[in-house]
């Protein structure tokens, strides 16, 4: 599926902002980002915000990428701060050869999904 932001990063939140809402409670309770909210993310296209347009990202500029995660953190602290901080590392691709780049971003199992989590305190990465 390939997600395209239309009006910028509003037309995400607006989609997202529901899941985010009704999950950020157990979120809280739980210290973590109940599947439902991460599959929404997932669906949104959240973490490919930074990732280049040849590996299927957003490939969005700074200035909307970071209003992006911020109107999602002001929806849900958790789920922003896993927003932005699963993208940053996409920027690196910027500085590796494009061997290193495509090795890095081609595989979809690298991309987070709504079994990743926390289990027994420990961060747990499914991997698709």
């Amino acid at each position: 599926m390939t997600t395209t932001v239309t009006n910028g990063p509003m037309d995400v939140v607006k989609r997202l902002e529901p899941v985010l809402r009704d999950n950020a409670a157990l979120a809280d309770a739980a210290r973590n980002l109940p599947k439902a909210a991460m599959a929404a993310m997932v669906e949104a296209g959240i973490f490919r915000t930074w990732m280049p347009r040849a590996f299927g990202g957003l490939e969005m500029a700074p200035t909307p990428a970071i209003q992006l995660f911020e109107e999602i953190a002001r929806i849900d602290s958790a789920a922003g701060w896993i927003a932005s901080n699963s993208c940053a590392i996409t920027p690196l691709c910027q500085v590796l050869p494009d061997a290193g780049s495509t090795e890095s971003l081609s595989e979809k199992s690298l991309m987070p999904h709504p079994g990743s989590g926390m289990a027994d305190r420990h961060w747990r990465v499914e991997v698709v």
